[in-house]
C-alpha cells in the first residue's frame, strides 16, 4: 500500500525539526509528526529531495543547514531571526501550494447555479 502524498505542511514541519535537531530519520519523523512508517519514509524522501538533509547513513541523515551550528542555545535575537525566516518559508510554501491548487482546479460552476 502506497503512502499518502506528503503535504507541504508535513514537509515544512519535518524540515524545521530536522534543522533544529541537526538530523532526521524516519523513526524521528514518526515521533515528531505522529505519522505511520510509510508516511514517515515519504517525508524523509521529501527532505532528501529538497536538500534539507543529506543522504541517510544507517537510517539517519544530517541536516544540510542546521539552525544551531554549535548546538549551543543561541541568543534571543538570533533565535527569533531564524524562526522568522523559517515561518516566512512556511507561509511562502503554503501560498504557492494554494496557487497551484487554484490553477489546477478545472471545476467550473454550472450555468444553473445562481
Amino acid at each position: 500500500m502506497a503512502a499518502a502524498p506528503v503535504q507541504a505542511i508535513q514537509l515544512n514541519w519535518a524540515a524545521l525539526f530536522a534543522r533544529t535537531h541537526a538530523k532526521a530519520s524516519p523513526a524521528l519523523i514518526q515521533s515528531w509528526l505522529g505519522v505511520g512508517p510509510a508516511q514517515a519514509q515519504a517525508v524523509m524522501s521529501g527532505l532528501v529531495e529538497r536538500g534539507i538533509v543529506g543522504a541517510p547513513v544507517a537510517g539517519t541523515a544530517a541536516a544540510v543547514q542546521p539552525i544551531y551550528q554549535s548546538r549551543a542555545v543561541p541568543g534571543t535575537r538570533v533565535a527569533v531571526a531564524k524562526v522568522k525566516d523559517i515561518v516566512e518559508g512556511f507561509v511562502r510554501d503554503a501560498l504557492e501550494d494554494d496557487a497551484e491548487v487554484r490553477e489546477g482546479d478545472t471545476h467550473e460552476a454550472s450555468p444553473d447555479a445562481d
